[in-house]
C-alpha cells in the first residue's frame, strides 16, 4: 500500500475507534471505501487527497468533537452553515503538510440534490476498515454515488471512475436491476446510463445492455453524452474552465430541468453572492 494511503488510513482507523466507543456509525466514502473494498492491498488507485465519510445527522456534531479530540482542526469554509452539508478537518503533520478529513451528513448537499438517506442507511451493512468496525453502503448505492459524483464533477477523472465502477459492478452481491431502480429513485439515470455505455464499450463489460435500455435518455442527449469522451480517455471539454465544463456537462446529466435549476441555484458561489453583506 502506498505510504500516502497508510498515513491517511492510520488516522481514519483512530477516528473509527473513537466513533465506535461513542456509538457513532461511520460509512467510508469514495476512495477510502473503494481502496479497502474493490482494490487489493498492493494496488494503486492514484492520488487520495483526503478521507470522506458519512455520519448520521444526529451524530454530526459528535463526529466533529471526536475529530477535535484527535487533534483535527475545523477548516474555515466560505459556505454558510445553513447550506453546508460537509465539513473539512485538518490534522497538521510535518511542517506545512496536513491530513484532510471530510465529514458528510449527506452524499450530496440536500438543498442541491436530495435523496432518501434513511433508506440509504437502512441498506448499509456492518463491516470493518483495517480491522475496526464501520458500515458500508450497498454496492448499488456505491455505483450510483460514484457515477453521479463523477458527473457533477464534470468527468475530470473519467478513466479512474470507469475502473472504479467496473470493480464495483464485479462485486458478488451487486444487482443491475437494483442499480437501475436506484438511478431512477435518485434521478441520476443519465449519469448511470453514461457509465454503463462506457463499461460496455471500453472494458467490454457484458450484460449491461438491458440496464442501458432501461435508462436510455432521449436520443439527442444520448448522442451528446457519447460524444463527450475523447479517444485519449478523458473528455473533450477537459481544457475548458470549470464553469464552462459544467455548462456543457450538467444539462446533459441531470434527468429533470428542476434538478439542474436546484443544483445551479444552490451552488456555493451563488449562495455566497446572495448572502447579505
Amino acid at each position: 500500500m502506498k505510504p500516502q494511503y497508510v498515513i491517511l488510513f492510520h488516522h481514519f482507523r483512530r477516528f473509527l475507534e473513537k466513533a465506535a466507543a461513542a456509538r457513532v456509525d461511520v460509512v467510508p466514502l469514495k476512495g477510502a471505501h473503494l481502496l479497502t473494498s474493490v482494490y487489493g492491498p498492493d494496488e494503486d488507485r492514484g492520488l487520495l487527497a483526503d478521507v470522506d465519510f458519512l455520519v448520521r445527522e444526529k451524530d454530526w456534531q459528535t463526529s466533529h468533537r471526536l475529530l477535535e479530540e484527535l487533534g483535527f482542526v475545523a477548516r474555515p469554509s466560505p459556505v454558510d452553515e445553513d447550506h453546508q452539508k460537509e465539513k473539512g478537518f485538518h490534522l497538521p503533520v510535518d511542517g506545512d503538510r496536513h491530513i484532510l478529513f471530510e465529514v458528510h451528513r449527506a452524499l450530496f448537499a440536500e438543498d442541491r440534490f436530495p435523496i432518501d438517506h434513511e433508506a440509504l442507511w437502512a441498506r448499509t451493512t456492518p463491516s470493518t476498515f483495517d480491522g475496526v468496525g464501520c458500515r458500508r453502503m450497498s454496492g448499488e448505492d456505491v455505483f450510483c454515488h460514484v457515477a453521479f459524483h463523477a458527473a457533477v464533477h464534470r468527468f475530470m477523472n473519467l478513466q479512474r471512475a470507469v475502473e472504479d465502477l467496473r470493480r464495483v459492478l464485479a462485486g458478488p452481491d451487486v444487482s443491475l436491476p437494483a442499480i437501475v431502480e436506484r438511478a431512477d429513485e435518485w434521478h441520476c439515470r443519465r449519469a448511470v446510463w453514461f457509465f454503463f455505455y462506457l463499461l460496455a464499450h471500453r472494458v467490454n463489460r457484458v450484460g449491461v445492455s438491458a440496464a442501458m435500455d432501461a435508462l436510455a435518455p432521449p436520443l439527442p442527449v444520448r448522442g451528446a453524452l457519447m460524444a463527450l469522451p475523447s479517444s485519449g480517455g478523458d473528455t473533450r471539454i477537459a481544457f475548458l474552465h470549470h464553469r464552462l465544463q459544467a455548462a456543457v456537462v450538467w444539462p446533459l446529466v441531470f434527468d429533470r430541468p428542476s434538478d439542474l435549476l436546484r443544483m445551479v441555484r444552490h451552488h456555493p458561489f451563488l449562495v455566497a453572492r446572495r448572502r447579505p453583506a
